[in-house]
């Protein structure tokens, strides 16, 4: 499995030019750790065994994809959300793979109206902030 950590001093800096260039945007958000396992399960990463207990398999696909998004309703971090899907590595090319969108439990054609597997990651900072945080940025 990769490590795609990056050092903290990095991610400061990348954070401090969101804040730059987008300063009327969110700063981050609040991730449920129940809709980041919907998307693991979607992607048959993580398989829920009997008594609650899950087997892990990295499965076929290393990705899941963020979509930023927009709830005219919402007040609260200017309705700012991110919606999180699992994906499937398929293959375009002989040489190159793409990542397609796992909703509804599959792929999803043009016309498709899915009812689940778009998770709504939606506890925007500010309010949902940690100021002590290096890449909050005071």
């Amino acid at each position: 499995m990769k490590n795609y950590q990056i050092p903290v001093s990095k991610a400061a800096e990348w954070t401090a030019l969101w804040r730059e260039r987008c300063p009327n945007n969110c700063k981050a958000f609040l991730l449920p750790v129940e809709d980041l396992i919907g998307v693991l399960k979607e992607m048959n990463i993580i398989q829920e065994q009997k008594g609650g207990l899950f087997k892990i398999d990295e499965g076929e696909s290393e990705y899941a994809r963020a979509y930023m998004a927009i709830d005219a309703e919402e007040t609260k971090g200017g309705g700012e959300k991110v919606l999180l899907v699992g994906t499937k590595k398929e293959p375009l090319t002989k040489e190159k793979n793409i990542y397609r969108d796992i909703i509804n439990g599959d792929i999803m054609a043009e016309d498709g109206d899915p009812a689940t597997g778009v998770y709504d990651f939606s506890h925007p900072c500010p309010d949902d902030c940690d100021p002590n945080s290096p890449l909050f940025g005071g």
